[in-house]
């Protein structure tokens, strides 16, 4: 049986403490803050300046990573899934 990334740290976090998990989701969620908080200023810069097309690709993007949420119905994995809001997350502040 091959393990997967995911898998080798699903098994990982199982072995660590509650309070390693609690840190790591803290650092989780300050660096998914950052980004949201980078995609946003960008955003509001681009509508200060007036540059619609900016605007318009940057709401193309939280269009992409809103769908990530919501795409799939039950047709692909759950890391699949994960994978597809990843990517959109990133793309946030290309």
């Amino acid at each position: 049986m091959v393990m997967t990334a995911r898998t080798y740290l699903q098994n990982k976090n199982k072995m660590k403490t509650k309070y390693q998990q609690e840190t790591e989701a803290v650092l989780a969620m300050a660096a998914k803050l950052e980004i949201y908080e980078e995609y946003l200023e960008q955003l509001a810069m681009a509508v200060d300046v007036s540059n619609h097309a900016k605007v318009y690709d940057l709401l193309q993007k939280a269009q992409s990573y809103s769908y990530a949420h919501r795409s799939g119905n039950g047709e692909i994995t759950d890391e699949q899934r994960e994978d597809r809001i990843y990517e959109a997350r990133k793309r946030l502040v290309e």
